[in-house]
């Protein structure tokens, strides 16, 4: 009992070191990875090539006329419920 206690303890003991080896050599790949994705984040972050949305797609083939409604019928926030005079 008391051999095979012994044997299962320095089993455990030879696992961990090990384990320790493999992450002491993983480390660095593992930095370099982070490193990696955090320069393609702040690239992505300060560029200035964007694709663009949909809305855009679909204004590059309007008309300029489209373009001058679209651009002065524009919703940019909610409307206030003013009620507006009828100017004929």
């Amino acid at each position: 009992m008391a051999i095979a206690g012994a044997l299962f303890i320095a089993l455990r003991e030879a696992f961990d070191f090990v384990k320790k080896g493999y992450d002491a050599r993983k480390g660095p790949y593992e930095l370099r990875e982070l490193q990696r994705k955090e320069a393609a984040a702040e690239g992505e972050k300060t560029s200035l090539i964007r694709a663009p949305n949909a809305d855009e797609l679909r204004k590059h083939g309007q008309s300029a006329v489209e373009r001058i409604l679209d651009e002065r019928f524009k919703k940019t926030s909610e409307d206030p419920l003013t009620p507006r005079r009828f100017i004929p």
